[in-house]
């Protein structure tokens, strides 16, 4: 993985270009891990090899488009109402905890359980006898 990171900072962040060997060196072992992943935790694996074909020839622009005032003001309402959400949650929280801990330092003023004796002999003679 340390080879996919260091790989991907540069291509991102130096001013030159990533050697193509490099390129398709991390990509084989993203592929890898990506793979080991689907293999330990995933549901259907299906056996998968690594293929520079797939790989696409040309250029591949991404456009990222900037979400719009409207859209910011959803998120951030968004973002306001399950912060909401967390803080009732935190409060019920502490209630719990509190009430919780309040029934272990003071115990109810329930009597005692008290359990009748039987003896051995009574219930052998009864059940297996």
């Amino acid at each position: 993985m340390q080879l996919v990171i260091k790989v991907g900072n540069s291509g991102v962040h130096d001013t030159f270009s990533v050697e193509k060997k490099y390129v398709l060196l991390s990509l084989k072992a993203l592929f890898n891990f990506l793979n080991w992943l689907d293999y330990t935790y995933g549901v259907d694996y299906k056996q998968r090899t690594f293929s520079e074909d797939a790989i696409p020839k040309n250029k591949v622009v991404v456009a990222i488009k900037k979400p719009s005032r409207d859209e910011l003001q959803k998120y951030k309402e968004e973002i306001e109402s399950k912060d909401n959400t967390i803080e009732e949650l935190k409060k019920q929280l502490a209630e719990a905890l509190s009430s919780i801990q309040n029934n272990k330092d003071n115990p109810s003023n329930k009597p005692d359980l008290k359990i009748e004796d039987l003896s051995e002999f009574q219930t052998r003679k009864m059940f297996i006898d």
